[in-house]
């Protein structure tokens, strides 16, 4: 999958997505992306599986 279909998937920009994965979470919301990444990608696995 790539960024661009990761941060979609989230519902967050790309450049959002860049930004996490380079350690730079400023504000709550930022800080909340790994746990929104993790339901997503659960709910998408148990969606297909």
């Amino acid at each position: 999958m790539s960024q661009r279909q990761f941060s979609a998937l989230l519902g967050i920009g790309l450049a959002s997505l860049q930004r996490c994965e380079k350690g730079s979470l400023p504000t709550d919301t930022h800080a909340e992306l790994p746990k929104k990444a993790r339901n997503q990608i659960v709910y998408f696995a148990l969606s297909v599986g």
